[in-house]
């Protein structure tokens, strides 16, 4: 039906950008936020938000009471949903 070429290049991370940016609801309830390399932040409510990579990379930690734990990797065009990865976290341990 469609060439996976033509499907990857509309579903970049800049063409979701732009097509949701259409909606009023999109601009009104988004922070466009840039981190440094090498930044960090924490977020306790982390879960009601979801995260656009732009470009580089973004690695999610969580502190537990055994420690630092590393729980991803992600790159360019992804999108991080946190509840999602809360709940797996949950599930792994």
């Amino acid at each position: 039906m469609y060439n996976n070429r033509d499907l990857e290049e509309f579903s970049n991370a800049y063409n979701l950008v732009k097509m949701l940016k259409m909606y009023p609801e999109f601009n009104e309830n988004t922070l466009d936020v840039t981190f440094n390399k090498g930044e960090s932040f924490f977020r306790k409510d982390a879960h009601h938000y979801c995260y656009l990579v732009k470009e580089g990379y973004f690695k999610v930690n969580t502190v537990t009471e055994q420690g630092n734990q590393f729980l991803m990797l992600t790159e360019a065009g992804h999108i991080i949903f946190f509840h999602c990865i809360i709940r797996l976290f949950s599930m792994i341990w």
